[in-house]
C-alpha cells in the first residue's frame, strides 16, 4: 500500500518531472511510475475522482459541505472557490455559516460549472431538492420537472487547522502581558498550597485563549468552548487548562514524582487577595469546610516537555507568548 509520505514525494517528483519534458528531456518512464504511484494512492483514500488542485482556481464552482453521514449542510457557489471556503467560511468570525455548521463539516465536494447562470442554476437546484440545514433562505421547496447530474469532485481541506485558526481568540490582553514578580507564599485555602497572591485582575493580568474543542470519553464525543490563561511569572510562563490538564493539578504532587519535577516551582497557585479576605470572614467550623481559592498552574515548558499538547497548538501558543511579553 503507497503511504502519505510515498505519494508527497510523487507529487514533488512529478513537477520536476513536468518541468524537465519541457526542456525535452526523456522521462517518460520515471513519469509513468510517480503517475502510477499517485494514481493508486488517490484510488484508496480519496474515492471521488479528482482532488482539487488550488493553484489557479478561478471559474465558476458550486461547492457543498457534508457531514460525517454525507448529509448536506450547506450548498454555496464562487467565483474564487478557495477564498470563499477557507478564508471566509472557515477562517473568519464574520461569515454567514454559523459555528455548529463549521464544526459539523467532515468533507467538501464541489463541481465545476461553465458559466454564471450554469453555476447559479445548479445551485437553486440543489438546495430545493437536497435540502441543506443551513441554506433556509434560498430554500423555497420547489420541485422540479427535470434532473441535474453534477460531477462532484472533493475538495482537499484540513478542517481541524481551519477550525483552529478561527476560534483561537486572545482576550484579556490583546498586546501585552505583565511579567509578575511577586515572591512566593504559603496559600492556606488552595488545592497546591504555595504560589501567589496578586491585589486585583487588570487587562495585563493574564493572557486568556478561548477555543472551540472535541473531547472523548467511553459515553460519549462532545465539543465545546475551553479556555486557557496564561501568566507570566518571574519570566516563565504557567498555564491553567482545567479541560485537558486536570490530572496533572489534580495528582501535581505524583506527577511530579513521576516525571522528576520540582513540586514547589513547576506547579502554583494564582489567587488574588480579595479571595483571601472573603475566606478569612466565612465560618470555619462549617461542616462543609471552607471553599478553595485561586486558579492552579503548571510550568508552560513542562507542558512542552511532556506533549500534553499538539505540536500544532504548541506553535500557536508559542507565537502568542513571544509577542505578548512585557518585562
Amino acid at each position: 500500500m503507497i503511504t502519505k509520505e510515498e505519494y508527497t514525494k510523487a507529487t514533488r517528483r512529478l513537477e520536476v518531472l513536468i518541468k524537465e519534458m519541457d526542456l525535452g528531456n526523456d522521462v517518460d518512464k520515471e513519469l509513468i511510475a510517480v503517475r502510477n504511484i499517485i494514481e493508486e494512492y488517490e484510488l484508496i483514500n480519496f474515492p471521488i475522482n479528482e482532488v482539487i488542485n488550488k493553484s489557479n482556481i478561478i471559474g465558476y464552482f458550486v461547492y457543498m459541505f457534508l457531514d460525517v453521514e454525507e448529509t448536506a449542510l450547506y450548498i454555496g457557489i464562487s467565483t474564487n472557490m478557495v477564498s470563499r471556503i477557507e478564508a471566509q467560511h472557515f477562517k473568519s468570525e464574520s461569515g454567514n455559516l454559523t459555528k455548529d455548521c463549521i464544526l459539523k463539516t467532515h468533507q467538501i465536494l464541489y463541481h465545476k460549472a461553465i458559466s454564471s447562470d450554469d453555476m447559479k442554476i445548479k445551485e437553486r437546484y440543489l438546495i430545493n431538492t437536497l435540502n441543506p440545514e443551513y441554506n433556509v433562505k434560498m430554500n423555497n421547496k420547489n420541485r422540479f420537472s427535470f434532473t441535474i447530474e453534477v460531477d462532484w469532485k472533493l475538495y482537499s481541506l484540513d478542517t481541524e487547522k481551519l477550525i483552529e485558526i478561527r476560534n483561537n481568540k486572545v482576550l484579556y490582553s490583546s498586546k501585552k502581558i505583565k511579567n509578575h514578580t511577586n515572591e512566593w507564599e504559603k496559600l492556606e485555602y488552595s488545592w497546591i498550597n504555595h504560589g501567589i497572591y496578586l491585589n486585583r485582575l487588570e487587562k495585563d493580568t493574564f493572557l486568556k485563549i478561548v477555543s472551540i474543542e472535541t473531547f472523548e470519553n467511553h459515553y460519549e464525543t462532545k465539543t465545546e468552548k475551553t479556555e486557557k490563561i496564561f501568566a507570566l511569572i518571574n519570566g516563565e510562563f504557567y498555564v491553567n487548562d482545567y479541560p485537558n490538564l486536570q490530572y496533572y493539578y489534580a495528582n501535581y504532587r505524583e506527577t511530579s514524582k513521576t516525571h522528576n519535577l520540582n513540586v514547589k516551582e513547576d506547579f502554583l497557585t494564582i489567587a488574588f487577595n480579595s479571595e483571601l479576605s472573603h475566606i478569612e470572614k466565612l465560618d470555619s467550623n462549617s461542616e462543609f469546610g471552607n471553599p478553595l481559592i485561586g486558579k492552579t498552574f503548571i510550568k508552560y515548558s513542562i507542558v512542552k516537555k511532556l506533549k500534553l499538547y499538539s505540536i500544532d497548538k504548541i506553535n500557536f501558543y508559542d507565537k502568542k507568548l513571544k509577542k505578548l511579553i512585557q518585562i
